[in-house]
């Protein structure tokens, strides 16, 4: 018996597939990482930590103006505190309604849409053995690289040490018991609760494409039909045929609307979101380089270079999945030139027309045009974090 799709399983319940959705482990775990970190009022709490020690950091370089630590640890510190600090911000009060859109996508699957046949299938769940394998290398080497990250972490120069001895007054118990609560706690709980919608997004995305896929395959189903049919003129002038194609392309309309409507949805949810995640990645991408290229002992320069690797792979996974649903509405909308509208009557045409004009743009993820998922959206990383780089560079001469 299948699992339904209700906030309440998702929440309390156990883990469960869904046998027609071969992504559906993405929600599995990220409903794991959810179940077991948001907590309303330790997130929340945490959340207003970050906005205190934000504070006490421009306080603390307020009074001593660079004397410790170097321009690159800085600047690398805070931008991890405002990567952490937008996405409990962002996300915190999305949480149920990410979880509606979760429950509404469930049902084009289930409820509208056409099981898929056996060789897309079977090309899916290796598709999606690889994304899994994919996301298990980023969890692998995230725990790493933070593991890294403190064990050559530099007391002299770490701000967050720095202010955590100001606030203490130099006592090193006290030191001992905030650090241990900053790096054993705080930012274990950021990254999971980060990665659970990182997770979460790249199974949204997956999933639309995998409808877009569904979708064309039928669409290829009856184009073929037309063919076989080619020289049977007598079976196209049929009200029979005429009928079929009319429920088709009502088919055809109907659930491109419910895929359409379904992601336009959670990307007025997610987009704001991912473009100050992004932003912030952004920064902190180049402050790592710049963290690279200033440190001068190879143990130091370790845990920033896995970091970078790990960032630049991440962002390499969304975007790829943005560029996918890119691909399948292209190839949906030359799938349906292939129609042979000509034997078709006027009111089948006029949905074919109707049908064109709503898949001749595709379906993008974006926030207002500022960033789009796609491939171009690496590129525009790379520009950003090399002219983030350049600009030190000039600023440090």
């Amino acid at each position: 018996m299948k699992k339904t799709f209700s906030i309440k399983n998702i929440i309390f319940g156990k883990l469960h597939t869904y046998e027609d959705d071969p992504f559906f482990w993405m929600a599995d775990w990220s409903t794991l990482l959810f179940r077991t970190f948001h907590q309303e009022i330790i997130s929340r709490t945490i959340f207003w930590m970050y906005n205190v020690l934000l504070f006490a950091i421009v306080v603390y370089l307020l009074i001593y103006p660079f004397n410790t630590g170097t321009i690159s640890d800085i600047m690398y510190t805070t931008s991890q505190m405002v990567s952490f600090q937008l996405c409990y911000g962002n996300y915190m009060s999305k949480f149920g309604v990410f979880y509606e859109s979760f429950q509404n996508l469930g049902k084009l699957t289930k409820v509208y849409g056409r099981p898929p046949n056996d060789s897309f299938k079977k090309e899916t769940n290796r598709i999606s053995h690889i994304w899994k394998l994919s996301v298990t290398i980023v969890i692998v080497f995230s725990f790493v690289a933070y593991f890294l990250n403190v064990c050559f972490m530099n007391d002299d120069t770490n701000i967050l040490v720095l202010v955590v001895k100001g606030l203490t007054l130099n006592r090193p118990k006290g030191l001992l018991g905030i650090n241990i609560l900053l790096y054993g706690i705080m930012m274990p709980h950021s990254l999971l609760f980060e990665g659970a919608f990182v997770l979460l997004s790249l199974y949204f995305n997956l999933h639309f494409k995998y409808l877009l896929r569904i979708l064309r395959e039928s669409i290829e189903i009856m184009v073929g039909l037309e063919k076989d049919f080619d020289d049977e003129i007598e079976y196209w002038n049929s009200n029979k045929y005429q009928k079929h194609i009319k429920n088709e392309m009502k088919y055809f309309l109907a659930q491109y609307i419910r895929i359409k409507m379904s992601l336009d949805n959670f990307n007025e949810i997610y987009k704001m979101g991912f473009l100050s995640i992004t932003l912030s990645g952004v920064v902190e991408m180049g402050t790592t380089l710049v963290s690279i290229v200033t440190v001068d002992s190879d143990k130091n320069i370790l845990p920033f270079v896995v970091y970078f690797g790990v960032a630049i792979f991440i962002f390499t996974l969304i975007t790829e999945t943005g560029e996918q649903i890119l691909i399948e509405c292209e190839q949906l909308y030359l799938q349906a030139k292939q129609f042979r509208w000509f034997q078709w009557n006027k009111e089948n045409r006029q949905l074919l027309w109707m049908f064109y004009f709503i898949t001749q743009k595709p379906l993008c993820l974006s926030c207002y045009g500022l960033i789009t998922i796609n491939r171009r959206m690496m590129v525009s990383l790379y520009r950003m974090v090399y002219s983030f780089v350049t600009c030190f560079g000039k600023m440090n001469n």
